[in-house]
């Protein structure tokens, strides 16, 4: 009852008749009916155990039965009734010994193990999937192309199939985009394939994957696609991109699989498909981000400083070429090539902004200029976030751009203002800047400092109104109106206050500018006219003097000459007549050379 409970077959075998006799659960282990095994001796045994291992247990009895081991025992592989293999485990011991003490009877057990077999071979095969799975998304050098390529072919080996494809399907079209086949067979990367002539459509037809083991025994015997390219064994599954259908991932060959795939097999294309859509997605949007890259000026990199105190850029578009006239790959490793084309004089600076953002963890910029081929420098600027790192290196991110046309104009502005500044600081005349809405002095020249006698601190602080005397508020305010309609006023003449409170008479004109950013400025022109006011006055007692004090007496000398050179006083000699007459005329010259130098000085006035 014992042995029939535990499921377990037995065997007794007699060694001088060579009769065996076994048990109903021994039978059934091998599929037979008691009327099959009748009689039963030891060939009947021997000749359905598998021929690898009638010599090791023929060898494992003689040891026994010597005395060299102390039991019988092993694990091999008998034939069932229906033909296949099943593995059993067998025990036994000698239970009856003669005279001699040699055996005559020997007692043992069987059991079925062929699920706990398979199990473990499966279980074997699952750990040699996943290991091969983690080598292909861990170690597998070179690019991605490549990379798809060796996983390919290490998908061939394991599942045993000589032709491994991983496809893309655009619209009725099937390309095959990486592949790992005999050469023999002439299948490409680039090769095309109508969608109905492939065994995709096979896969499309059904959901999950599709395995078949001998295409000439399965259902799909009668395809259009089998009969065109006679592949036996397939086993393929979608490739989905983005949650878009990208193509398929198969595996086939010529020749009919001995086994069926099982769930190993499946599990395995499975994570290599996950493995293939992750990659391809990633490479995808790498395309798309250099593409997107590409068309962005100047360039994006990460640079590195690794704990050996080697540099590197692990990444760079490709703008470096245009900036460095270097390729990404130059400086994957090195960035030594990118510091050799730095302007040696600005050299120093940019190393000492990047220890200094290293240190700190703050934002690296700095300008500075590369040499380029032709010898020529270029202005670029640049800026990067630095983070560390756990293994200690520190790795900025960040963007270079080519900044030559605005460094170029920048330089050329500041040496313009520096022209202006010298104008603006050397010029004999007053020139005040100052907010047009508010009237305060933004910035005022030296000769205004000069004339107004403040300090430059001091007359900053102050409105061009507190400079101005009341009485000039209307022609200031006939100025404002001036330039809220023309943008400029005409020279008029008004007064300034010094910083003793003294008056001087200035000639002021001006005009309003708009800057970028909408703030409207008033630049004045603040001429000291005290020196002329001086000269008209000189001017003006001049013309009185000559029209008071020359032209009156000189009128009634012409009058007096005059008379006597009409013979008021009777005849006169001809030479004292000579002397009067040229006395006469000089007189009136002189006169109406005074009258001309007085309309002159009339029309001035007006």
């Amino acid at each position: 009852m014992a042995i029939a409970n535990a499921s377990v077959g037995t065997w007794q075998w007699d060694l001088k008749s060579q009769e065996c006799e076994v048990n109903e659960r021994w039978m059934q282990i091998l599929g037979y009916e008691r009327s099959d095994l009748q009689p039963i001796d030891i060939e009947f045994w021997r000749t359905r155990v598998h021929p690898d291992d009638v010599p090791v247990l023929a060898m494992l009895l003689e040891r026994y039965l010597a005395g060299l081991e102390p039991k019988y025992e092993y694990t091999y592989r008998m034939r069932h009734h229906l033909g296949h293999w099943i593995w059993v485990q067998s025990r036994g011991q000698v239970v009856k010994w003669d005279a001699g003490k040699h055996a005559k009877k020997i007692y043992g057990s069987l059991m079925d193990i062929t699920a706990e077999r398979e199990a473990l071979v499966q279980l074997e095969r699952k750990n040699q999937a996943l290991a091969l799975l983690n080598r292909i998304s861990f170690k597998l050098n070179g690019s991605v192309d490549e990379k798809i390529a060796q996983a390919l072919a290490l998908g061939c080996q394991f599942l045993a199939l000589s032709i491994g494809i991983a496809s893309e399907i655009i619209g009725d079209v099937y390309a095959v985009r990486w592949v790992s086949a005999p050469s023999a067979m002439g299948i490409q990367p680039g090769v095309h394939f109508v969608v109905t002539d492939t065994y995709c459509q096979l896969l499309m037809a059904q959901s999950g994957p599709l395995a078949i083991t001998h295409m000439a025994e399965s259902a799909f015997k009668h395809e259009a696609c089998y009969q065109q390219l006679g592949l036996e064994s397939y086993l393929a599954i979608r490739l989905e991109v983005d949650g878009q259908l990208f193509g398929t991932l198969n595996f086939s060959d010529l020749q009919a699989r001995e086994q069926p795939f099982d769930e190993t097999d499946t599990m395995f294309l499975g994570l290599l498909g996950h493995w293939l859509e992750e990659t391809l997605s990633a490479k995808l949007h790498q395309e798309r981000l250099t593409k997107l890259l590409d068309q962005m000026p100047g360039m994006l990199y990460q640079y590195r400083h690794w704990p050996d105190n080697h540099y590197s850029f692990p990444y760079c578009s490709s703008g470096i070429n245009s900036l460095y006239g270097l390729s990404p790959e130059q400086v994957d490793q090195d960035a030594s090539p990118v510091f050799e084309r730095i302007y040696k004089p600005d050299l120093a600076h940019v190393k000492a902004a990047m220890v200094l953002s290293e240190r700190q963890l703050d934002m690296w910029h700095a300008q500075y200029r590369i040499i380029q081929p032709d010898g020529s420098l270029r202005w670029v600027a640049g800026r990067a976030q630095p983070e560390r790192l756990d293994d200690g290196s520190t790795i900025w991110h960040g963007y270079l751009v080519d900044i030559q046309a605005d460094k170029e104009a920048e330089l050329a502005l500041a040496a313009s203002e520096q022209r202006l500044r010298s104008l603006f600081e050397l010029s004999s005349i007053g020139i005040a800047l100052n907010d047009f809405t508010t009237g305060d002095f933004i910035d005022v020249n030296q000769a205004l400092v000069d004339a107004t006698g403040f300090e430059k601190e001091r007359l900053l602080a102050l409105s061009y109104r507190q400079l101005t005397p009341v009485e000039y508020q209307m022609q200031d305010k006939q100025a404002y109106l001036e330039l809220q309609t023309t943008g400029r006023f005409a020279p008029y003449e008004k007064e300034y206050l010094r910083w003793d409170g003294s008056r001087f008479p200035v000639r002021q004109q001006g005009v309003v500018v708009t800057e970028a950013d909408g703030r409207s400025l008033l630049w004045s022109l603040v001429e000291d006219i005290s020196e002329l006011k001086k000269v008209e006055l000189l001017q003006k007692e001049f013309v009185a003097t000559v029209s008071h004090e020359l032209r009156t007496p000189l009128t009634s000398i012409t009058g007096s000459l005059g008379l006597l050179a009409q013979g008021v006083l009777g005849e006169l000699p001809p030479k004292v007549a000579q002397l009067l007459h040229v006395a006469y005329h000089n007189s009136q010259r002189l006169n109406l050379l005074i009258n001309d130098l007085l309309d002159i000085e009339k029309l001035a006035a007006d």
